[in-house]
């Protein structure tokens, strides 16, 4: 639920180490903490690698579902007659705390990475966007 103008809904998959904790390196990962990735189409909980790849993190989110999820507004209007609502999907292949994760280890190839990331298009791309006018409810 979406109740504030600085909250967001992001989806990722965040890995945890053997100590429990927050870990950016696959090879030192041993669970997830979370990964609520959007499920591809077809995803189904009797697939035989089930454990491995279910979705971790959901709570009680009980649209989440293969092929998408809903993710509700409650936006209180305050006094207003209207207001409009823009809303959009971005996808970013590397999320901004990986990265600063990532930057701390001093190797040549986090070194060569670093200059390539520098120099590349990191803008997110807008996959679907949407806007819708609310009226506020007559009382």
């Amino acid at each position: 639920m979406i109740t504030r103008d600085d909250q967001v809904q992001i989806y990722e998959s965040v890995m945890a180490g053997i100590d429990g904790r927050r870990n950016i390196l696959l090879t030192r990962a041993t669970a997830y903490l979370k990964d609520n990735r959007i499920l591809p189409m077809g995803f189904r909980e009797d697939h035989y690698n089930y454990e491995v790849v279910r979705p971790v993190g959901i709570g009680e989110d009980a649209d989440f579902a293969a092929g998408g999820d809903l993710t509700r507004y409650d936006i209180d209007l305050a006094g207003a007659h209207a207001a409009r609502v823009e809303a959009s999907l971005l996808y970013q292949g590397l999320g901004a705390r990986f990265m600063v994760d990532l930057f701390k280890h001093d190797t040549d190839e986090v070194a060569a990475f670093r200059a390539m990331y520098a120099e590349a298009d990191v803008t997110p791309v807008t996959v679907s966007s949407v806007v819708v006018d609310v009226a506020a409810p007559t009382r």
